[in-house]
């Protein structure tokens, strides 16, 4: 009998240990359901409309980052990255908490799939053709988050256009991570669409870009467009217009860009000459903003800050139009002094408010 109670005292003594470590983990496997703002039945589905760029995207969600949200695009269903930047903040909220739902409740239900990261491998370039007489050319840029793959759609007659096209783009949106401090804020992949009798010589944003013929939107149109994948929705219109058409002659300047009969230099200068101190000349922060008169206007403003005060202040302007909504007349002073100029008003006048002219 003796015998029998040590082995049962025994029994309990070496299952005791395990019992109390069942009970310490206890609270981990029935982890307390984090809280979440948006609704159970939203973060159940897959598939939700989201607004980006103005436009309503139908995607089924497939993984959401820190930075980044990767989705398929139900219309054709293609996968893209879209980075959080692009998203209200509403749609932020629903996308983040989505993820950390399905991965409380449903992980093993969760996509496979890896984000396109700054090491990522980089594919081969290619062309491939495609319906109605266009081809696609597909180009992959290391950039400081990622590999941006563009894919430009444009009529197959086109390719040379096309290729010179797409070899500026390879640089300009390196150059504008670097000058922004903002790392690529569109889609990846980005789509560029020539689409020929187009209204506009071009349109862009965060999401895609549309060229009119590549006869008449060359390269500095596409540099022009690419500003505004930075700058979209930045304001006033001299300052994101302005710049996108600065910033852009820059860098057709630095990549030996080829300029169109319609827009150079000279003619931009000699135009100026005509209709300054006229009724067509107006203080660029104080009238809509044309593209005619007010765009003239306009670079010839810019190439003057850049002789005043360099490069350097045309990317400070560039980047506060790219991170900040609107870059007031007041915030442009304030960048004025800065760059050390002591009487903002003797740039101002004339050119952005009412006065004479003092720089000229």
């Amino acid at each position: 009998m003796k015998k029998a109670t040590l082995l049962i005292t025994a029994a309990i003594l070496c299952s005791a240990p395990l019992t109390a470590q069942e009970v310490l983990e206890q609270p981990t496997a029935t982890a307390v359901a984090p809280h979440f703002v948006s609704p159970e039945s939203l973060l159940k589905q897959r598939v939700h409309t989201l607004r980006l760029d103005g436009s309503k995207y139908r995607v089924e969600l497939l993984k959401v980052g820190d930075v980044r949200t990767k989705v398929k695009r139900i219309s054709d269903q293609k996968e893209f990255e879209i980075p959080l930047s692009m998203l209200s903040k509403k749609q932020k909220i629903l996308v983040t908490e989505w993820q950390a739902y399905n991965e409380f409740y449903n992980p093993e239900g969760m996509a496979e799939t890896e984000f396109l990261t700054a090491s990522s491998k980089v594919d081969k370039d290619i062309i491939t053709a495609d319906t109605d007489g266009y081809e696609v050319s597909t180009i992959n840029i290391p950039l400081m988050e990622t590999v941006l793959k563009v894919q430009f759609k444009y009529k197959h007659k086109k390719r040379a256009q096309a290729k010179r096209l797409t070899d500026l783009m390879r640089h300009v949106v390196v150059d504008y991570e670097a000058m922004t401090g903002v790392p690529f804020p569109g889609l990846n992949p980005y789509e560029i669409l020539e689409i020929p009798g187009y209204a506009n010589l071009g349109l862009a944003g965060p999401t895609d870009m549309w060229l009119c013929g590549l006869d008449k939107a060359g390269e500095w149109v596409l540099a022009h467009e690419a500003v505004h994948i930075w700058n979209a929705g930045g304001s006033p219109s001299w300052v994101g217009e302005g710049l996108a058409d600065y910033v852009g002659y820059l860098e057709m300047i630095k990549y030996d860009g080829v300029f169109l009969e319609v827009e150079l230099r000279e003619d931009y200068i000699a135009f100026w000459n005509e209709f300054q101190n006229t009724d067509k000349d107006y203080p660029l922060s104080e009238k809509k903003y044309d593209y005619t008169y007010g765009a003239t206007k306009n670079m010839i403003f810019w190439e003057l800050m850049n002789k005043e005060y360099g490069d350097d202040f045309i990317y400070a302007c560039f980047a506060h139009n790219a991170t900040e909504s609107k870059l007031s007349n007041d915030d442009f002073r304030d960048l004025l002094k800065k760059f050390g100029e002591e009487e903002p008003e003797r740039i101002m006048s004339g050119w952005i408010v009412k006065g004479a002219y003092l720089l000229e």
